[in-house]
């Protein structure tokens, strides 16, 4: 997947590519949340988890949005 003018494009080569860019956001969000126990009050744990689970998501969807524009082509 590759960015051109703001717009995400898939590439089937890099498929492998992005799903480990969200196992590694998904691992970042577990391993914050526990280490951010320590550190953070309450709200800025739920701060910390609400901006990664944002990531994640935007993330997840411009690889739907990408693979959908490529299959259409």
């Amino acid at each position: 997947m590759t960015q051109t003018s703001g717009e995400t494009v898939f590439d089937p080569a890099d498929e492998a590519g992005q799903i480990e860019v969200l196992e590694g956001m998904a691992r970042r969000l577990i391993a914050g949340t526990f280490s951010a126990a320590f550190t953070l009050d309450a709200e800025g744990q739920a701060q910390m988890v609400e901006a990664l689970y944002a990531q994640i998501g935007r993330k997840a969807a411009d690889i739907i949005r990408a693979r959908a524009q490529a299959k259409a082509q």
